[in-house]
């Protein structure tokens, strides 16, 4: 009886054995038939809206003398914009901001005993945002040149973007799908077989940079707007059934 016991227990640990055996064997096989691809998507355009911003600024004992000055500046600025082909539906100037200035009061001994109220700094910002951006290149490049006349002006770069951004992005993520899907095609029909259902895909972050600039593959994407002409990039890594 012990003998006919035992023998059950063996042959039922054998069985347990290859269960678990040929699981494993299904399971690699099933990890095996898979097939994982990286697609990617790049398109290049240009901007359509740049913004731009200069200031300038006036300085003065009294209040009255230096919003008069400031507002010559503001006035030769305009005519400035004028000249460039840029009218006042595409510019607003920001409130005028008052700073009060003082010097700093040493004794004989170097030691700082106090200020004196020296006058008001006044600063006021222009903005530009327009459609038209050859005009603003003009306009930022040489509003430099009302420093030679007298005024205080100064600017900064231009930025550039684009209108159609969201459009832009489904089609980038839709090239990187199929550029993947075909790279995976590919590779079943070298290896003798077909392609099946995707299992899983996930899309790593658009890079925004300046046409025939390097990708700095930004774990958070970038944008940049210092350029006019652009290139997005996007990555789609896929993973497919292979049959």
């Amino acid at each position: 009886m012990k003998e006919i016991k035992s023998a059950l227990v063996v042959a039922a640990a054998l069985v347990l054995v290859a269960v678990i055996v040929s699981l494993t064997y299904f399971n690699r096989a099933k990890a095996d038939d898979m097939l994982s691809v990286t697609g990617m998507g790049s398109i290049d355009f240009s901007s359509d809206i740049v913004t731009w911003q200069a200031f300038f600024q006036s300085e003065a004992r009294e209040l009255a003398p230096a919003y008069a000055r400031l507002k010559e500046n503001r006035v030769a600025l305009e005519d400035f914009l004028k000249e460039k082909r840029i009218g006042s539906p595409d510019y607003v100037f920001q409130p005028v901001t008052i700073e009060k200035q003082y010097q700093d009061i040493f004794n004989s001994e170097g030691k700082q005993v106090g200020q004196s109220f020296t006058g008001y700094l006044l600063t006021q910002t222009i903005r530009v945002q327009s459609r038209d951006l050859d005009a603003v290149a003009v306009a930022a490049r040489e509003v430099t040149d009302l420093i030679q006349k007298g005024y205080t002006v100064q600017s900064e770069s231009p930025q550039y973007f684009f209108s159609a951004l969201a459009d832009l992005k489904l089609k980038l993520i839709a090239t990187a799908s199929q550029d993947a899907r075909n790279r995976a095609l590919q590779i079943a029909r070298n290896v003798g077989g077909s392609l099946g259902k995707v299992r899983w895909s996930s899309m790593g972050v658009i890079q925004i940079v300046g046409e025939n600039s390097p990708v700095d593959d930004s774990w958070q994407g970038s944008y940049d707007t210092g350029s006019r002409k652009k290139t997005a990039t996007v990555t789609i890594k896929a993973q497919y059934e292979l049959r």
